[in-house]
């Protein structure tokens, strides 16, 4: 993916393209579907895990701004994600709500905070 990450800014049909071959060839999908939590605790950290194993490969990244450690794009990269997600018939991790909604504005509130304090998206 390291080699195509630059293409994927500029073409989001790639992106969609790749993202979605790479979530039908997850090994561990329907774990993912089928995921269910006791307690909301357990259900937020399976999802922590789940964000974290799409981040260290890139594709959550996309659409977020390099400074608040993205890989650049906008939102139609993050619009893609969310319908990828969906067309896999995947759920949304909990804490990807969360980051949508306030990530962007926190940023733009203090440019320095994305570098400094989440390195995670």
């Amino acid at each position: 993916m390291a080699e195509r990450r630059r293409d994927y800014v500029a073409d989001v049909a790639l992106y969609r393209q790749d993202f979605r071959r790479y979530l039908a060839g997850l090994d561990w999908a329907d774990d993912w579907r089928e995921a269910f939590f006791s307690s909301t605790e357990d259900g937020l950290a399976h999802d922590a895990r789940v964000m974290a194993l799409l981040h260290d490969v890139g594709w959550n990244r996309f659409g977020w701004p390099e400074q608040a450690g993205g890989l650049g794009g906008n939102e139609i990269h993050r619009a893609v994600y969310y319908e990828e997600l969906g067309n896999a018939m995947l759920p949304i991790p909990a804490q990807q709500w969360s980051l949508e909604v306030l990530g962007r504005r926190c940023s733009s509130l203090r440019p320095s905070w994305p570098n400094s304090t989440c390195r995670r998206i």
